[in-house]
């Protein structure tokens, strides 16, 4: 009792099953399962973040001071974390970098504010005693 219809060989033709995808059809060439990537560079060319360091400088310098110096701060670790790959830390501190060093400008009218207050309460300090 046997079964002729394992016996003689699969006709590709009639059979759309995957195992004979790489079976090239009669009077034809085989097609192709899956095309292969287009060349190119595997990663895109990306520039490192600016590092805002000499707005953070000018902003210790000429703004108020604490700001300046942590705008300075973060401003220096943007290359170091960039050489070392950590591109999201670095695109964080350079954004840090530059929202310390535009606080310290904010803040300088306010200190200001606040030298020209006291310089004025200071003589009428003197002014009474």
């Amino acid at each position: 009792m046997t079964d002729d219809r394992w016996a003689s060989p699969p006709d590709p033709t009639r059979d759309r099953h995957s195992a004979w995808a790489d079976v090239p059809p009669p009077g034809g060439s085989a097609v192709p399962l899956a095309t292969p990537p287009p060349a190119g560079p595997a990663l895109p060319v990306v520039t490192p973040p600016p590092s805002h360091l000499l707005f953070g400088i000018l902003a210790a310098v000429f703004c108020f001071l604490p700001f300046g110096i942590v705008s300075v701060v973060r401003g220096s670790s943007v290359a170091s974390l960039w050489a070392q790959g950590r591109h999201v830390e670095a695109y964080r501190a350079s954004r840090a970098a530059r929202n310390w060093a535009v606080a310290a400008v904010v803040c300088t009218p306010i200190q200001l504010a606040f030298v020209v207050l006291a310089g004025f309460l200071g003589t009428l300090v003197l002014i009474a005693g």
